[in-house]
Protein backbone atom coordinates (compact mmCIF):
# COMPACT_ATOMS: atom_id res chain seq x y z
CA UNK A 1 0.00 0.00 0.00
CA UNK A 2 1.26 3.32 -0.79
CA UNK A 3 0.86 6.79 0.33
CA UNK A 4 1.35 10.18 -1.16
CA UNK A 5 2.67 12.07 1.88
CA UNK A 6 2.14 15.39 0.16
CA UNK A 7 -1.40 15.25 0.74
CA UNK A 8 -3.57 15.29 4.27
CA UNK A 9 -5.57 12.42 4.13
CA UNK A 10 -4.38 12.38 0.21
CA UNK A 11 -4.71 9.37 -2.29
CA UNK A 12 -4.08 5.45 -0.87
CA UNK A 13 -3.61 3.05 -3.43
CA UNK A 14 -3.98 -0.83 -3.50
CA UNK A 15 -3.25 -3.43 -5.15
CA UNK A 16 -5.27 -5.95 -4.70
CA UNK A 17 -5.15 -9.43 -4.73
CA UNK A 18 -8.04 -10.91 -7.25
CA UNK A 19 -8.22 -14.11 -5.49
CA UNK A 20 -8.96 -12.59 -2.08
CA UNK A 21 -12.69 -11.24 -2.64
CA UNK A 22 -13.11 -10.10 1.01
CA UNK A 23 -12.09 -6.34 0.55
CA UNK A 24 -14.19 -4.16 2.21
CA UNK A 25 -14.16 -0.44 3.16
CA UNK A 26 -15.51 1.29 6.15
CA UNK A 27 -15.14 4.64 5.45
CA UNK A 28 -16.36 6.24 9.50
CA UNK A 29 -14.29 9.32 8.79
CA UNK A 30 -17.47 11.71 7.84
CA UNK A 31 -16.11 12.31 4.83
CA UNK A 32 -17.15 10.55 1.33
CA UNK A 33 -14.77 8.01 -0.45
CA UNK A 34 -13.64 8.58 -4.28
CA UNK A 35 -12.07 5.67 -5.63
CA UNK A 36 -10.81 4.01 -9.35
CA UNK A 37 -10.33 0.59 -10.63
CA UNK A 38 -8.27 1.44 -13.37
CA UNK A 39 -7.02 -2.03 -14.08
CA UNK A 40 -8.01 -5.46 -12.45
CA UNK A 41 -5.22 -5.81 -9.72
CA UNK A 42 -5.17 -1.67 -8.81
CA UNK A 43 -7.70 0.19 -6.96
CA UNK A 44 -6.88 3.84 -5.62
CA UNK A 45 -8.84 5.93 -2.70
CA UNK A 46 -8.66 9.87 -1.97
CA UNK A 47 -11.02 11.45 0.63
CA UNK A 48 -13.64 12.74 -1.90
CA UNK A 49 -13.31 16.47 -0.42
CA UNK A 50 -9.51 16.29 -1.13
CA UNK A 51 -9.32 18.43 -4.78
CA UNK A 52 -5.74 17.38 -4.90
CA UNK A 53 -6.61 13.40 -4.52
CA UNK A 54 -9.37 12.89 -6.75
CA UNK A 55 -6.97 15.01 -9.45
CA UNK A 56 -4.56 12.27 -8.56
CA UNK A 57 -7.03 9.61 -9.02
CA UNK A 58 -7.63 11.02 -12.55
CA UNK A 59 -4.37 11.47 -13.48
CA UNK A 60 -3.85 7.92 -12.30
CA UNK A 61 -6.49 6.63 -13.93
CA UNK A 62 -5.65 8.18 -17.23
CA UNK A 63 -1.88 6.53 -17.36
CA UNK A 64 -2.80 2.99 -16.15
CA UNK A 65 -5.19 2.75 -18.74
CA UNK A 66 -3.16 4.08 -21.68
CA UNK A 67 -0.03 1.86 -20.46
CA UNK A 68 -0.88 -0.63 -17.83
CA UNK A 69 -1.77 -4.94 -18.70
CA UNK A 70 -4.58 -4.91 -17.37
CA UNK A 71 -6.78 -2.22 -17.72
CA UNK A 72 -10.64 -1.99 -17.17
CA UNK A 73 -12.48 1.29 -16.74
CA UNK A 74 -12.53 5.11 -16.47
CA UNK A 75 -15.09 4.92 -14.19
CA UNK A 76 -15.13 7.30 -10.43
CA UNK A 77 -16.77 5.99 -7.28
CA UNK A 78 -18.10 7.92 -4.52
CA UNK A 79 -19.08 5.81 -1.49
CA UNK A 80 -22.45 7.63 -0.45
CA UNK A 81 -25.28 6.07 1.91
CA UNK A 82 -23.85 2.74 2.06
CA UNK A 83 -23.15 2.28 -1.72
CA UNK A 84 -20.89 2.77 -4.35
CA UNK A 85 -22.17 5.29 -6.68
CA UNK A 86 -20.66 5.96 -10.41
CA UNK A 87 -19.37 9.79 -10.77
CA UNK A 88 -17.67 9.62 -13.83
CA UNK A 89 -17.00 12.78 -15.87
Amino acid sequence: MMRDAAHDAGPVGATIDTSDQSLMINPDTGDSIAMVVPARDLAIFAAASNVDGVAFLFEKRDEVLATGAYPLFEHLYYWRGGAWVDRTR
